[in-house]
């Protein structure tokens, strides 16, 4: 796999991670929603750039 797709892939595990985690308290979902907030801007940036799309939403 080239580096440009590992790199889409992990931004999309890490903010799929994020969004799996369940908080058990407010603080923890306040503090899940700013990560998950961050992560989805990385990705979000990296797709904006042209870059290549995470595997599991490549069409085929």
């Amino acid at each position: 796999m080239n580096p440009l797709q590992e790199q889409a892939d992990s931004l999309f595990d890490e903010l799929s991670t994020v969004l799996r985690h369940a908080p058990e308290d407010p603080e923890q979902a306040i503090q899940a929603l700013r990560a998950a907030d961050r992560a989805f801007d990385r990705l979000h940036a990296w797709m904006r750039e042209g870059k290549p799309l995470p595997q599991p939403w490549n069409a085929r």
